[in-house]
């Protein structure tokens, strides 16, 4: 039983470091350029994490990184518009998601009283289609993930949320 209880405080504390670092990596980076991309100082601590917690080896990692770093992509393009990436104090109009820029058409279209019922609605589809490719972007992405983990592995990131 007291097996049992170790597991699940280290799962919780693994947990806990997993969602620290995604809250840093959400955060505007100080002193980021442009050209630095997607990756600031805060997702290479989350990758570390993520690599501990599942427990990969240096060659297990080297295959399943760039898996969990597109998934880790399109969940924050997702979330864009919801506390995520995207608007102000976030990425600039140009490094926005599809979503996010849908978001921010459609929220630009209601702010303004003299834009019609059919351009709005042509937002709201846009934004439903920007959705929709997002979610089969991320449907593929933890599919590959999925495909690339043991069975411990996919437990850790079912856990933390990077796959279903």
């Amino acid at each position: 039983m007291s097996h049992r209880i170790l597991f699940v405080v280290v799962l919780l504390v693994g947990l806990a470091a997993f969602s620290i670092a995604l809250a840093q990596d959400q955060a505007p980076g100080a002193g980021q350029g442009p050209d630095q991309g997607r990756r600031g100082g805060g997702s290479e601590r989350m990758m570390t994490s993520i690599k501990e917690q599942i427990g990969a080896t240096d060659d297990e990692w080297k295959a399943l990184a760039p898996k969990v770093e597109k998934v880790l992509t399109v969940q924050r393009d997702m979330r864009a518009g919801f506390g995520g990436r995207g608007g102000p104090g976030g990425m600039p109009d140009a490094q926005q998601s599809k979503v996010a820029q849908a978001q921010a058409d459609l929220r630009t279209a209601l702010s303004d009283k003299n834009v019609s019922g059919d351009e709005v609605a042509k937002k709201v589809t846009a934004l439903r289609d920007a959705r929709k490719k997002a979610r089969e972007e991320l449907e593929a992405a933890q599919k590959e993930l999925r495909q690339g983990a043991n069975a411990r592995q996919e437990a850790v990131l079912v856990l933390n949320g990077l796959i279903e």
